[in-house]
């Protein structure tokens, strides 16, 4: 099926409601992956200011050097979360309307384990800053 033929296809199977709730849903996760990858930036600047000033204590650096692994796996899942993937596109790829629509549903699934482990990972990494900011002596 051509790209073109899938909103006439969802229209004439009844599916567009489905369409467009997949369609809302992704857009929910696209528009707060930015939004988080520039909280993890702030917080790995941050922590690289501290990492500067952390100079005997060795707990202090391991935790120091935890979190900026941990805010970087943080940002990367949530690039992945930013990746783009057209639902005509991956409709018409598909057998059917149906089969795409289920594809569709497990390309939005992918994205919010990806959101959910960078919001985990962010906390961890936040705590790990916490930790860090205790124990150095500002």
């Amino acid at each position: 099926m051509d790209e073109l033929e899938v909103p006439k296809e969802l229209a004439t199977e009844g599916l567009q409601p489905s369409y467009d709730r997949i369609v809302e849903q992704l857009g929910s996760l696209d528009q707060k992956a930015p939004a988080m990858v520039s909280l993890e930036g702030l917080l790995l600047a941050l922590i690289a200011v501290f990492a500067i000033s952390i100079s005997t204590n060795e707990f202090a650096r391991a935790a120091t050097w935890a979190s900026m692994t941990l805010l970087l796996a943080s940002a990367l899942s949530s690039l992945m979360v930013m990746r783009i993937r057209y639902g005509t596109t991956i409709i018409a790829r598909a057998a059917n309307v149906e089969e795409g629509l289920r594809n569709m549903k497990k390309w939005r699934d992918s994205k919010l384990r990806f959101h959910s482990a960078a919001l985990r990972l962010l906390g961890a990494g936040l705590f790990g800053l916490v930790i860090v900011l205790t124990i150095v002596p500002l």
